[in-house]
């Protein structure tokens, strides 16, 4: 039993580090998106609001 739990164990670093290692690409991939609140649709301004959270959430904390 106790080797089944270092097993899931050592299965979820792994998992966490590719998760750090994908995120970091993205975050030199992709950047905050700027847009116009004066010509820019309401929906337009939301989607680029939510990708702008989403890029604070994963990749700020590592600039």
């Amino acid at each position: 039993m106790l080797a089944a739990m270092s097993i899931m164990l050592l299965n979820g670093c792994g998992a966490t580090r590719a998760t750090v290692m994908r995120a970091s690409g993205a975050c030199i991939a992709f950047s905050p998106i700027t847009f116009s609140a004066n010509s820019d649709t309401t929906e337009t301004v939301k989607q680029v609001r939510g990708h702008n959270a989403a890029w604070d959430a994963v990749c700020a904390r590592n600039q």
